[in-house]
């Protein structure tokens, strides 16, 4: 995706992305205030230790031996001073850890409610790459640049006054360099933000590009494609080492300018104050805590650059993350107070039409056109068609993946929009097309909602999936680890172990999208079998391109182009010698 470079600049100027950060504070901000106050406590304690020094060098100047005063109380000072910075940072290191927690957690969970269209738009490996790499900046931002950034302004605010009070000649002179430094500072800003979108976003292709590699793999190996991924993977990786020396080269420019900075008003301080110290115009104690309040701003200066990097960063990533928090789900829960009534599994469809969107306000031909039928609780339905015909499309409306354009979908007499969609998902199981499989164990694949379940269960389900006799033949038996994305099985036993997932729940409703393709007509025609046994009484839908199916259901569905073109049992399409029949005829 490309960068919004006028939309990064405006972040910079408002950063309005970093601030809805700070929401995040709300539960946490008596404690984040304490650790505030603590930490501009500890520079008001540093404040008061070059006063006591000044003290004591005047006293050693006029070879006064009561120093033994000044001295312990720059030991306590210092002292309470390391304890209330290690009581303030660990406070505001413990938030920061809270912080990013609940915005994590707000984002991996808001990902559970998007659909298919969100995913189809977004690489899975930039979404990785928000949620670890970008998450991580903000967390390293509250962790380590908020404390600097409360030196900063602590110091900015408690070192100038003791400067004054010890000679306001060398704080005029200052002056000028300091504002010099904090205009350079805001002008390299923009250029790190937007230098840091680039890494970030590199990042992100880096990621994808691994990603897609490895669940590649076999594909690249048989077609030896090896050298040219390696290629490719070289022309990521190198984009991305530009960007992040590019970040890198602007960040030491920034470091290098408040060092210079930094020196020259040392120079001015020692060269006008050591004068002033010679012409009896100034003790040497004073010009001894003019320095060190002097190094305690330039402290904090040469710290600055990390903090406006780790600033501008976070708000980069802070703008990556929430972009995605912002997004809406495409299918909209039922209305706040829906009852979510008891599911018999009756469904009912009147004049369903649907087109896939293809682009803003824009639809592609309608994939299913005005679609009439009705269900009743306990039958087993098949749908048939060709590849293309809107199959899968209409189980996917039916389990509310997707959201008809016009025409209405009821359940048990209750319109499908205003049923909680966690209620219906509890009483749907849809077994798709497409497997997948976890890098888990087969038993934990198959009792995938419920993994205390009884073995005996997740052994019954195999059984009906015709999966007992392949798992038998592992060694770990139902133990067995199966790879990511179930790679260590066949593509048959991958189908057989969804479908047990989905027979394992015996929901009142089960949609099968064509998961026997894979199967050979026999194991096919036993899984039919075991399918119509232990589906008795449940309402089951499923899509097929092989009519093999058609044998073991009450009523079946012809789709043609997005239409029914016939319906009815296998005998009664047969007798009436139309489309089906044909059919028929040419599998036959």
């Amino acid at each position: 995706m490309l960068i919004d470079q006028e939309r990064l600049k405006a972040d910079l100027r408002t950063l309005t992305s970093l601030q809805r950060l700070f929401h995040y504070f709300k539960p946490y901000r008596f404690q984040w205030v304490i650790a505030v106050l603590a930490l501009l406590a500890v520079h008001v304690v540093e404040a008061a230790i070059p006063i006591y020094l000044k003290v004591g060098i005047d006293l050693i100047s006029k070879q006064d031996e009561n120093i033994l005063l000044p001295i312990l109380a720059i030991l306590g000072l210092t002292a309470v001073r390391f304890a209330i910075l290690h009581f303030g940072r660990r406070k505001n290191a413990l938030i920061s850890i809270y912080i990013s927690y609940d915005l994590r957690q707000e984002f991996y969970a808001h990902l559970q409610t998007l659909g298919r269209g969100f995913y189809a738009n977004y690489q899975l490996g930039d979404l990785i790459a928000r949620a670890t790499n970008d998450m991580e900046s903000i967390r390293r931002f509250f962790r380590s640049a908020v404390h600097r950034l409360v030196s900063l302004i602590g110091v900015a605010l408690i070192a100038p006054i003791f400067m004054v009070q010890q000679s306001v000649q060398l704080t005029l002179l200052l002056i000028p360099l300091l504002l010099v430094i904090a205009a350079n500072g805001w002008y390299l800003a923009g250029r790190i933000l937007l230098a840091s979108a680039g890494v970030q976003v590199g990042f992100g292709a880096l990621t994808e590009t691994v990603q897609q590699n490895l669940k590649g793999i076999r594909t690249i190996q048989s077609h030896a494609q090896e050298e040219r991924e390696i290629k490719h993977f070289t022309g990521v990786s190198h984009r991305y080492a530009l960007a992040h020396q590019k970040l890198i080269n602007l960040n030491a420019i920034f470091t290098a300018s408040t060092v210079l900075g930094s020196g020259l008003m040392t120079l001015i301080v020692v060269g006008v104050g050591g004068s002033q110290v010679l012409a009896g115009q100034m003790s040497v104690g004073t010009l001894t805590a003019f320095i060190f309040y002097l190094a305690m701003i330039l402290g904090v200066i040469k710290e600055s650059s990390f903090v406006v990097y780790a600033l501008l960063n976070a708000s980069t990533a802070a703008t990556r993350v929430f972009e995605i928090v912002d997004e809406k789900p495409e299918i909209q829960d039922a209305p706040a107070g829906s009852s979510a009534q008891p599911i018999n599994g009756e469904i009912a469809v009147y004049d369903l039409s649907y087109s896939y969107p293809v682009g803003a306000g824009v639809r592609s031909r309608l994939v299913l056109e005005e679609i009439s039928l009705s269900i009743s609780p306990g039958e087993m339905i098949a749908i048939i068609g060709r590849v293309g015909s809107g199959k899968s499309t209409l189980l996917r409306l039916l389990a509310r993946q997707l959201q008809s354009n016009s025409g209405q979908i009821k359940v048990d007499g209750q319109d499908l929009r205003d049923i909680p969609l966690s209620h219906l998902r509890q009483n749907l199981s849809f077994v798709p097309q497409d497997t997948f499989l976890f890098a888990a164990p087969i038993s934990e694949n198959i009792s995938f909602d419920n993994p205390e379940r009884p073995l005996e269960l997740i052994w019954q389900a195999a059984r009906a999936a015709q999966l007992e006799a392949t798992i038998d033949k592992f060694s770990a038996g139902l133990s067995t680890l199966i790879g990511e994305r179930g790679v260590t099985l066949s593509g048959g036993q991958k189908q057989r172990t969804s479908l047990a997932r989905g027979l394992i729940r015996q929901t009142p409703i089960l949609l099968l999208d064509d998961c026997f393709s894979a199967l050979d007509t026999k194991t096919e025609a036993l899984v039919l079998s075991q399918l119509r046994a232990i589906r008795n009484g449940l309402t089951t839908v499923l899509v097929s391109h092989r009519l093999l199916a058609t044998r073991y259901v009450d009523r079946i569905y012809i789709l043609e182009q997005g239409r029914i073109v016939e319906a009815g049992s296998h005998n009664e399409l047969i007798g009436q010698n139309g489309y089906y029949a044909k059919l028929v005829s040419m599998q036959d």
